[in-house]
């Protein structure tokens, strides 16, 4: 197969192709089962038998992935060539693109500006309209809560507005209903307010003619407030004199009451204090009785902490006689002992073998080595 060829087929069958995958593949699977009577290794020689199996099988995986290596590596540059070749074509057209292009995009920018300053013209053109109309129909607020002489003069104005369509083009009959609403509502608020202006004239007369009459009504009050104060300051000075004699009539009575209490009181502290006295004389003598009891119970206690302190003084002087009798004993028994063990060492001499065996437990050796310097200090001649 020729170059151009190869080139032409689709990625996965140039792979094949380059590859010579199915040739490969044929030959790779016969070696990957080539060795599967190998399961365990038992000595030396299987140990050798596997490695060698398992180096041939990566020698030729090694070999298989330089392949595909060296046929990866030459489509990367053959990309990179490709890349390179295409960037040198489409530079050779793009300016004369963007010359174009920024003479279509220039004039579709003026066409733009065109549009956008005619519909701004004509966006002016309407609020303008629109402007005197809401000027015609603020005529009616401006003029709430205005006196009919004011409001008339809103009316005029109104009825003097240009609603043709010389002035207001398509927006005439917009003007005229506004001017006609806007008339109407100004007429309506006239007539309210020349009403509430006759009325306002009406409760003025009324609430004069009401002011006259709480004045001769207050004038009547005043009169009969004043022969009511007259009566009430009699009553007062009647009130006050009953209330002077009441009052002293009470304080007489409130110092004899006081005469009573104080007489009362004397009494009642003349009985308190001799209470107190015979208190303070009871109290005197149960704090003797108190004092003699405690007296007699520390005096009892005293003559029990000697007793048992001569008791426990008694004790230990005889547990320490015992102590010292038994000692006594026990010194004599143990000398007793030693002089019998004296006599029975000097009627009994140890052996050779005890005087080793003592040396070498002292001085911690082997009983051959004091058996040898017994020998040599006392000159004994040792058996073979």
């Amino acid at each position: 197969m020729t170059t151009t060829q190869l080139a032409t087929l689709p990625p996965v069958e140039r792979a094949i192709v380059a590859l010579s995958f199915e040739t490969v593949k044929a030959e790779v699977s016969k070696l990957a089962t080539q060795y599967a009577d190998i399961t365990a290794i038992s000595n030396k020689a299987g140990r050798d038998q596997a490695h060698a199996a398992a180096m041939t099988l990566k020698n030729r995986r090694v070999e298989i992935q330089r392949r595909a290596k060296e046929v990866r590596e030459d489509a990367v540059a053959f990309q990179k060539a490709v890349i390179a070749k295409g960037d040198e074509l489409a530079a050779l057209i793009e300016p004369e693109e963007q010359r174009l292009l920024k003479l279509r995009d220039a004039w579709d920018a003026e066409q733009e500006r065109i549009k956008r300053e005619a519909a701004e013209t004509e966006q002016r053109r309407k609020q303008a309209h629109e402007a005197k109309i809401a000027d015609i129909r603020a005529a009616a607020s401006s003029a709430a809560g205005l006196p009919s002489g004011e409001i008339s003069k809103h009316v005029f104005a109104v009825e003097e507005a240009d609603v043709s369509e010389a002035s207001f083009e398509e927006y005439a009959p917009v003007a005229a209903r506004a001017k006609a609403e806007t008339l109407d509502k100004l007429r309506a608020m006239q007539a309210e307010a020349e009403a509430r202006e006759a009325e306002q004239v009406r409760i003025k007369a009324e609430q004069e003619a009401e002011a006259a009459r709480l004045a001769a009504e207050r004038e009547e009050l005043a009169r009969l407030r004043a022969e009511a104060e007259a009566r009430r300051k009699e009553e007062e000075r009647k009130a006050a004199e009953a209330r002077a004699a009441e009052e002293a009539r009470l304080a007489a009575e409130r110092a004899e009451i006081a005469k009573q209490r104080e007489e009362q009181e004397a009494k009642a502290r003349a009985e308190r204090a001799e209470l107190e006295r015979q208190a303070a004389e009871l109290r005197a003598q149960q704090e003797a009785v108190r004092k003699q009891q405690e007296a007699a119970a520390a005096e009892a206690k005293r003559l029990e902490d000697e007793r048992i302190a001569a008791e426990r003084r008694a004790a230990e002087e005889k547990e320490r006689a015992a102590r010292e009798e038994a000692a006594r004993v026990e010194a004599k028994r143990q000398a007793k002992e030693r002089e019998v063990q004296r006599i029975a060492r000097e009627s009994n001499p140890p052996n050779s073998d005890d005087v080793v065996a003592l040396v070498a437990k002292h001085y911690d050796v082997s009983e051959s080595a004091a058996r040898h310097w017994l020998a040599e200090m006392f000159g004994i001649q040792q058996a073979a």
